[in-house]
């Protein structure tokens, strides 16, 4: 529970000044926005599975009855396609997020800050659930699959703060810097660069190893682990089961 709030925090905080102020005008706070939004704060909410804690023990029969099938659901889609689905679909945000026009348009329109963030926690989420466990669902992909999922997402990052930290021209065209006072074009750049480049590490470097690790502790097939851990997750949110008289035949 503590650490949702702290992602619903520091989602409100980096959409609210000073921090959407200096975003304005400094690149490298942008590029801390945009990690948060991104990496940060999806990572958060998977782990914390907020709808865990929330319904699992309340009388929102309707909700767990729903979580229930959508676990159900995950496993009898297990194809790779829709893990590279989602892969696809955050990297399409993270990229388009990080283009110069679209940067440029978050320095001159700020509220658009607004469907960044957005579309960043909603495609990071989704991702995310195809990474870790997040009660009542699991990820549907084995363990190597899943490690591949994260170091793309990472990489891809990263690769874009190469880019942009080598680059000697300026990226970002909206953001005004003045000769002989404050951050320069380049320094602004390179910093944003780094930003870029920790957020994704402190997301994901851990998740790969982690994973890793457990990938070589267990001597299990991860098929059949994910179908113990689905059957016992439908058993604890169905209300039909919970709920049922005792003595009571289906």
């Amino acid at each position: 529970m503590a650490l949702f709030g702290g992602a619903v925090v520091l989602l409100v905080v980096a959409l609210l000044p000073p921090v959407a102020s200096l975003a304005r005008e400094h690149a490298f706070v942008g590029a801390l926005q945009f990690g948060l939004f991104a990496t940060v704060v999806p990572a958060s909410v998977v782990v914390a599975s907020p709808w865990g804690w929330a319904w699992r023990d309340g009388g929102w029969a309707v909700v767990r009855q729903w979580a229930a099938r959508m676990a159900a659901q995950r496993l009898r889609h297990r194809s790779p396609g829709w893990s590279a689905g989602y892969l696809v679909l955050y990297v399409a945000g993270t990229i388009g997020w990080r283009t110069p026009a679209a940067v440029d348009a978050l320095v001159r329109f700020p509220a658009l800050s607004l469907l960044e963030a957005a579309t960043l926690v909603v495609a990071g989420v989704l991702l995310w659930l195809e990474l870790v466990p997040a009660s009542p669902f699991v990820p549907r992909s084995a363990f190597p699959v899943r490690m591949a999922l994260a170091a793309v997402a990472m990489w891809v990052t990263w690769i874009m703060a190469y880019l942009l930290g080598m680059s000697h021209s300026d990226w970002f065209t909206a953001y005004h810097h003045t000769a002989g006072t404050g951050l320069s074009v380049i320094a602004d750049q390179q910093l944003t660069a780094g930003m870029l480049w920790l957020l994704a590490a402190v997301g994901f470097v851990p998740l790969v190893f982690a994973t890793l690790v457990v990938w070589l502790r267990t001597g299990e097939d991860p098929d059949e682990e994910l179908r113990k851990v689905a059957r016992a997750e439908r058993r604890a949110w169905s209300p039909s089961v919970r709920e049922r008289p005792r003595g009571e035949s289906g």
